[in-house]
């Protein structure tokens, strides 16, 4: 019983936004970080647009090697996607390439579409 009410150590948690350009700061997914930090996991909000330079041409290697450095300097156990319809094929190879990055990581898609 004790077990149950442990938490790991390394319980982190990455939410993602995936890439809008011109469009608002994710804040649904930090009041989500809000929520999860009050618990107890770290969690962190990326904001994908940021990191690829607001450039809608990006390349998929730009975007791999993105999220490979997310990947290794927060060392999450989950990554969430938040998505509109709009977002939602983004949204999907972003989850494949943290998968092939690291297949421990568990993925999930939340937001509009897919709920």
């Amino acid at each position: 019983m004790e077990k149950l009410n442990s938490v790991p150590e390394n319980k982190k948690c990455v939410l993602i936004s995936p890439p809008e350009f011109g469009k608002y700061a994710p804040r649904n997914l930090l009041s989500l970080v809000g929520y999860l930090e009050s618990k107890g996991y770290p969690s962190a909000v990326i904001p994908l647009s940021y990191y690829l330079d607001f450039d809608p041409g990006y390349s998929p290697e730009t975007l791999r090697a993105v999220l490979a450095d997310i990947i290794d300097k927060n060392d999450p156990l989950v990554i969430g996607v938040s998505c509109m319809t709009s977002d939602i094929y983004s949204g999907k190879r972003i989850l494949e390439i943290c998968k092939e990055l690291n297949e421990n990581i568990v993925t999930l898609m939340g937001g509009i579409h897919p709920t």
